[in-house]
């Protein structure tokens, strides 16, 4: 008879990890590359030059019908954000399992438990908590509200725990962004003016960044897969994304972007607001211009004279 004491849960975290890295492949490389340069190595192997190029162009031609169609993309980024969520689970799941007995944690066990959290100290911690490595974020306000000084301000202080990039598309190099940074910043990060999807995925393999600021999603017209699709192939990264608002006051696009984020921050008439927090109580308020009232009043009507 077999003890069932003797039977063991095997590990799941090697095969998702294996599963995740063969997604993000057929992702990055479509098969029918993959394919020829498969075709290619063998075709050297027997018969050098010409074989190479025989096998590199049928490996080409087997593989073209492999090639992915948008649906068969979709269907990839659905699959691959469903085995991040499984490992992150798993790990989380490992460290329970250690210390569960019967399926059963007391408080005191899980107020000692450890997750892995960015290390925000001070206004910013009072603000947002302890959030979780990494996650995702939505900052959104009417024009002159103040979303763009909380922004950078917010830049600012994750420059000094980790690597920050802020694209900005919508408002380019120029003097205006650059006014900012001498107002705005006090520590060094980097910008990007990319506009387009590409672009952006085009910088981001470029350097790794813990942190990245796409300001904003509307002017780069990034779609909402589009934007889970980034995400996903850069899955260690936090990415806070920056929205324009309707008349409303409501942020302009699908409420599948609300769904995805962990965080929903409202900027309005100089308040950052907790509209949606996964790591700290919601409706608490944060002054975007502590100090200088006037000087929000001067930016609000100068965005004003803009839209008008």
């Amino acid at each position: 008879m077999i003890d069932l004491k003797d039977i063991k849960t095997p590990n799941p975290i090697p095969n998702l990890k294996r599963e995740i890295g063969s997604i993000k492949k057929d992702l990055a490389i479509p098969k029918a590359i993959q394919t020829g340069i498969v075709g290619s190595t063998l075709g050297y192997m027997f018969g050098k030059e010409l074989g190479a190029l025989a096998g590199a162009l049928g490996g080409f031609f087997l593989g073209k019908t492999k090639e992915l169609d948008p649906e068969g993309k979709e269907i990839l980024m659905k699959n691959l954000q469903i085995k991040q969520n499984q490992l992150q689970n798993a790990y989380m799941a490992k460290q329970v399992n250690k210390k569960a007995k019967g399926g059963i944690l007391n408080r005191q066990d899980l107020e000692h438990m450890k997750f892995e959290t960015y290390p925000y100290v001070g206004k910013w911690k009072d603000f947002f908590g302890l959030p979780a490595k990494p996650h995702s974020c939505i900052i959104y306000g009417l024009p002159g509200a103040g979303k763009s000084t909380f922004s950078f301000q917010y830049a600012d202080f994750l420059s000094t725990i980790g690597n920050v990039l802020y694209i900005a598309a919508e408002e380019g190099f120029g003097g205006t962004l650059n006014e900012k940074i001498q107002r705005l910043t006090k520590n060094y990060f980097d910008f990007s003016d990319r506009k387009d999807k590409e672009g952006i995925i085009e910088v981001l393999k470029g350097k790794k960044y813990d942190f990245v600021f796409i300001d904003s999603v509307n002017y780069s017209n990034l779609e909402v897969e589009d934007l889970e699709e980034i995400k996903a192939m850069f899955p260690n990264t936090t990415f806070i994304t920056i929205f324009q608002a309707t008349k409303h006051g409501d942020f302009r696009g699908s409420q599948q972007y609300a769904h995805n984020a962990d965080m929903i921050i409202r900027i309005e008439d100089g308040k950052a607001i907790n509209q949606k927090n996964r790591f700290a109580p919601t409706e608490i308020k944060f002054d975007v211009f502590p100090n200088a009232p006037k000087q929000h009043k001067k930016e609000k009507n100068k965005n004003q004279q803009k839209l008008f």
